[in-house]
């Protein structure tokens, strides 16, 4: 129940008030989005893009890397639906699930993620 209510509060009310502080301060943010959010939640990811924000790759959707059996398959989707989103390839990921395996770092770096 809790991670339910902070996703459901967060695309509904709190990414919005959290958009609407930065922009009053000017400050530009880095998301480290779930790529799936561009389909699934695309009037979120479309303020994040319109309002200049840096997409760093997350996955497609949220769970740990270790765990997926195709790991570079992942990393290509994800970077395609963040590159067609916003136009740009992303420069950094942060792992679903804050998990990696020995071979994550090596399979970001030789999809250019930097």
């Amino acid at each position: 129940m809790p991670n339910w209510a902070w996703h459901d509060y967060g695309m509904r009310v709190g990414f919005w008030r959290i958009l609407d502080a930065l922009t009053k301060r000017k400050i530009c943010a880095t998301t480290a989005i779930n790529a799936g959010v561009c389909r699934s939640y695309e009037p979120v990811a479309r303020a994040m893009r319109d309002a200049g924000w840096e997409f760093m790759g997350h996955g497609v959707k949220q769970g740990a890397m270790h765990l997926l059996p195709d790991q570079r398959a992942a990393v290509r989707e994800a970077i395609g639906i963040l590159r067609e989103f916003t136009g740009r390839k992303p420069k950094g990921w942060l792992g679903p699930g804050l998990t990696e395996t020995w071979e994550t770092l090596d399979i970001l770096a030789e999809e250019g993620i930097e």
